[in-house]
């Protein structure tokens, strides 16, 4: 898989008290971008991403997403590896 990631914009000091660090777009084998990826910081002090959602009348609707563990620890490996963060 050939992942772009451009870092968007860094958040804001209240989002960064509750883990959140910065929003950011990736753009998937030059054909799929998405928009409005989430880095976060865990409790535990992990980086993970949150992928981009809605909610329609309580229920949450994800935008995109890995299609499974192995695929969303794939993408946090290659996509939080380029970042800056840690």
């Amino acid at each position: 898989m050939n992942t772009l990631v451009r870092q968007l914009a860094a958040a804001i000091a209240e989002q960064v008290e509750d883990g959140l660090l910065e929003w950011m777009a990736l753009v998937i084998d030059g054909a799929v971008k998405v928009d409005g990826i989430m880095v976060r910081r865990t409790r535990e002090g992990r980086l993970t991403l949150s992928f981009p959602s809605h909610d329609d009348y309580g229920n949450r609707h994800h935008c995109a997403r890995p299609v499974s563990g192995r695929a969303r620890r794939e993408i946090e490996r290659e996509v939080i590896g380029r970042l800056r963060l840690e």
